[in-house]
């Protein structure tokens, strides 16, 4: 948070004086008229900024976080050297050029001139804020922003009205020094990506090696506050030598402020990939240390479950291994439970008909006759569990797409518990798991993942989605999902999402498929009778849920709630 606030204020003060500069010019010499075009300008800058922002928040691929953090880190430091050797001719240079862009012969290029030149010196604080944001992206940078704002129109406010009592060059100069050290922090960022990404000699050793050191990593957030504390004891000594100007006291008490909050709260946030896609783990920093072992708790289970490579113990069973140890005996028991209760809408026999249908390879249609075949294999009389000892028949095959992220969430919450961890998120391919908080969390547009339709405080342990939109096929006119009915053998077309919220995370997976299987009429009839928790969007944009929830929220219009 700390970085965030810092950085929009700087930027955003930046910009205001740039704007309050190109103001004073026009009154004075008599170009009011102009003014219009500079609102115009400064709108555009907004919009432009946002608009990179946007993008830019949504460069997930470690590469180009990389390469954008050095690209950042360049930027910012020649640019901060540049603002130390030009301020004292910063006023006059920018006057210099508006007489050249408001002074043309024609009354529109006049227009055009100061457009442009407002465009191009707000819109560069923009972009240099946005390529700044990306590095310290977290759950509490937008709360940093925002104070960041604050800051600056404070900050600006003061400026207004009490400007000959504010020293900008120490203003700069603080401020200055602090994105100078903010730069190296983006630096050993850039280097940690570029080595996940595994472009860099022994990419592994100096991945492990930066880890703690960027943005989101223990060292990195203490790193953040010493670079603030560091900051506020120059400006201290300098306000003592100014015999503590009054615009230097307003500063000192934004930052003591802002190190409060952030050092009562620290997070560390860490991710790897596992099962195919992205585990996102957040815990309070003092807890940092037991990330790698929630981690290594979800490879194993993995190692366990994994039905993509012959070697883990479940597809040895699909293979004719008849002996499995205790552990997984009981997971694939509650599998077969599962299955009972939703009327087999939920069946962890399904891979034949995964087969069929080539969903693990893009999608295919296929035949009547394949489908037939497929059924036949996927009936749970195929499986018999006694004593220790699972016996399949008719070439039937477990499969752990529905219910691996689940159990691995509990799994990996459990090590957290086991270690008195407070406060845990997980978010494992969107799922959330968590406990110790009520986090704030959003349910997609089926049809537009990027974009949240509702919202609401999660409650309960897990929130899991299945939704038609993840993975899809068309074939002629007709789209299908990667989600099949177990019960007629047929993929599921596109038709909104389910999203069930349980305390484990297990059952949540397990449910969201079945009831997405079922569709939102005999679906919402089964999780009413059976007390789950259950959300459904369908195709017509109506949101419909099993019980009462007060903290729902739609975040998009054109989605209504049903009662």
């Amino acid at each position: 948070m700390l970085p965030a606030l810092i950085i929009v204020f700087r930027e955003g003060f930046e910009a205001f004086l740039t704007v309050a500069i190109i103001f004073a010019f026009l009154r004075k010499t008599g170009r009011d008229w102009l003014r219009p075009t500079v609102y115009a300008g400064i709108a555009t800058s907004v919009a432009a900024s946002f608009a990179l922002g946007w993008v830019l928040m949504r460069v997930n691929q470690s590469l180009w976080e990389g390469i954008l953090g050095l690209v950042a880190a360049v930027l910012v430091a020649t640019f901060v050297i540049h603002v130390w050797r030009t301020a004292p001719r910063m006023k006059g240079d920018m006057e210099q050029h508006l007489e050249t862009a408001s002074s043309r012969t024609s009354r529109a290029l006049s227009v055009a001139g100061v457009f442009v030149f407002t465009v191009l010196m707000v819109t560069r604080e923009g972009m240099e804020t946005a390529l700044m944001l990306i590095q310290v992206k977290n759950t509490r940078f937008i709360l940093g922003s925002l104070l960041g704002i604050v800051a600056a129109a404070l900050m600006s406010w003061a400026w207004a009205h009490y400007g000959h009592r504010i020293n900008l060059k120490r203003f700069f100069q603080v401020t200055g020094m602090f994105l100078l050290l903010f730069t190296a922090q983006i630096v050993f960022y850039a280097i940690h990506e570029l080595s996940e990404a595994e472009v860099l000699p022994n990419s592994a050793a100096i991945h492990t090696a930066t880890e703690p050191f960027s943005p989101v990593g223990i060292y990195g957030k203490w790193f953040s506050v010493l670079m603030v504390g560091f900051c506020a004891a120059w400006l201290l000594a300098i306000s003592m030598k100014d015999r503590f100007q009054r615009a230097h006291a307003v500063i000192m008490l934004l930052i003591v402020l802002a190190i409060v909050p952030s050092v009562a709260r620290a997070d560390t946030t860490r991710a790897q990939s596992l099962m195919g896609t992205v585990c996102e783990i957040t815990v309070p920093d003092n807890d940092a240390k037991y990330i790698d072992l929630a981690f290594e708790e979800g490879k194993r289970l993995n190692a366990l479950i994994d039905t993509w490579h012959d070697d883990s113990e479940l597809a040895r069973v699909n293979a004719g291994e008849q002996t499995v140890s205790g552990e997984l005996g009981a997971i694939l028991s509650s599998t077969i439970t599962w299955a009972q209760k939703t009327g087999g809408a939920f069946n962890p026999l399904v891979r034949p008909l995964i087969d069929a249908w080539k969903t693990r390879d893009g999608g295919a249609v296929p035949s009547k006759e394949a489908i037939a075949a497929a059924m036949k294999r996927v009936d749970l009389a195929n499986v018999d569990m006694v004593n220790g000892k699972v016996t399949i028949r008719n070439g039937a095959m477990f499969d752990e797409g529905g219910w691996g992220k689940g159990l691995a969430i509990d799994r990996m919450l459990g090590v957290f518990k086991q270690k008195g961890t407070k406060r845990v998120r997980i978010n494992f391919g969107g799922q959330i798991g968590q406990y110790g908080d009520q986090p704030y969390v959003t349910i997609a547009n089926p049809q537009k993942r990027d974009a949240p339709a509702v919202g609401l405080s999660l409650s309960k342990r897990s929130i899991s989605t299945s939704s038609g939109s993840e993975k899809s096929f068309t074939v002629g006119d007709k789209t299908f999902t990667h989600l099949i009915d177990p019960r007629t053998g047929v993929a599921l077309p596109p038709r909104g999402s389910v999203s069930v919220i349980s305390n484990s995370a297990f059952d949540a997976d397990v449910l969201s498929t079945a009831l997405y299987v079922m569709g939102p009429e005999a679906g919402l009839y089964w999780a009413k009778s059976h007390n789950v928790i259950a959300i459904f969007i369908t195709d017509k944009n109506e949101v419909l849920t099993s019980t009462p929830m007060p903290s729902l929220q739609m975040l998009d219009a054109k989605f209504t709630a049903q009662r």
